[in-house]
């Protein structure tokens, strides 16, 4: 692929990422798994962010719109639903775990997943072991408090996104690709075996190094360096 030398705002993020071949560069991911010197395929990318593959604010609004109509509206759709639920004070589902008594290959307790329902305004205790002294209260009005803060707080966030997104689309104007700055080479004072004198034996022994102070650029080897 060919590697273009601008970088562009991401019409859902809104993050200046670099452009490869007109459209906005993979950004937003997760790396799952762990990587490993001259080892491949150890970590894998997870949910890159919605404007990966398209094309920069700056050129077109159209991918803020896409994101407004494919994820904004219909989330903010969904946390009205939950809301407007909850406002009315349904029966809830409470999820724990009950201590069985046995103990696995480690000897560490075995628990099983178990569920009550409350009522409105209902208080119960429940056993959560073998052993019967070990109870739990669950109360309805602080479990439900809790989850009706919770989702109008994300309700609100989404709504105050999907305006800004939607006044920025709204307000759109033509823009110009920032030029990528250049990158370039960190030169370390050369150290023990060849590797650079800022990170000494913990150095990757990869990095370009030179016998010469003059020519470092690294700060923290030109403190070695006596620069």
């Amino acid at each position: 692929m060919k590697k273009d030398t601008m970088r562009g705002t991401c019409p859902a993020c809104f993050r200046a990422h670099d452009v490869d071949d007109s459209v906005l560069h993979k950004h937003g991911w997760s790396e799952v798994g762990r990587r490993t010197v001259g080892s491949h395929g150890n970590a894998w990318h997870v949910g890159a962010c919605f404007g990966v593959g398209r094309k920069p604010f700056e050129v077109s609004p159209e991918g803020t719109w896409a994101f407004l109509t494919e994820v904004i509206f219909p989330a903010a759709l969904a946390g009205g639903a939950i809301v407007n639920r909850l406002r009315a004070r349904p029966t809830l589902t409470i999820k724990y775990e009950w201590d069985t008594g046995a103990r696995d290959s480690r000897y560490r307790a075995v628990y099983e997943p178990r569920t009550i329902e409350l009522t409105a305004g209902e208080t119960r205790k429940v056993s959560t072991g073998v052993n019967t002294w070990n109870v739990r209260t669950f109360e309805y009005e602080y479990e439900w408090t809790l989850r009706l803060h919770n989702a109008e707080a994300e309700w609100e966030s989404v709504k105050a996104e999907g305006a800004r997104l939607y006044g920025a689309a709204a307000a759109w104007k033509a823009g110009t690709l920032a030029a990528k700055p250049v990158k370039t080479t960190t030169i370390h004072l050369l150290g023990r075996a060849g590797r650079a004198m800022c990170a000494g034996w913990r150095s990757s022994g990869y990095r370009a190094t030179t016998e010469d102070p003059a020519a470092v650029t690294c700060s923290r080897c030109r403190k070695y360096a006596g620069g």
